[in-house]
């Protein structure tokens, strides 16, 4: 939630600093798309033009948390969170997977 909270500032961070920002990472099945149109009232017109579901590299993933996390030093939540992140990705490079994030509501 924290990075929720902040996601303006880690947009702003991430170009500043040329990674991919966070966002960039997001995508959602069809299901959860789907479910999203029922549940948020998303139009069907504004569904059908969001992107099929996509993957990435975990190591992209790090190479931008890494960037940010010196940006959110005093920020302990944010930097929780990017922490967080961090084992996530090591552990999913590891193990030769692929990523995208999900909004949590």
């Amino acid at each position: 939630k924290a990075l929720s909270r902040s996601s303006e500032q880690l947009e702003a961070a991430a170009k500043e600093l040329g990674v991919t920002p966070l966002m960039a990472f997001f995508s959602m099945s069809a299901e959860e798309l789907d479910a999203s149109v029922e549940e948020f009232g998303i139009s069907e017109e504004a569904a059908a033009k969001m992107a099929p579901e996509q993957w990435f590299d975990p190591d992209e993933g790090l190479r931008t948390v890494r960037a940010l996390l010196p940006a959110f030093a005093t920020d302990a939540k944010v930097r929780a969170d990017l922490l967080e992140f961090v084992s996530v990705f090591e552990e999913a490079a590891k193990r030769g997977l692929r990523f995208h994030l999900a909004v949590d509501y």
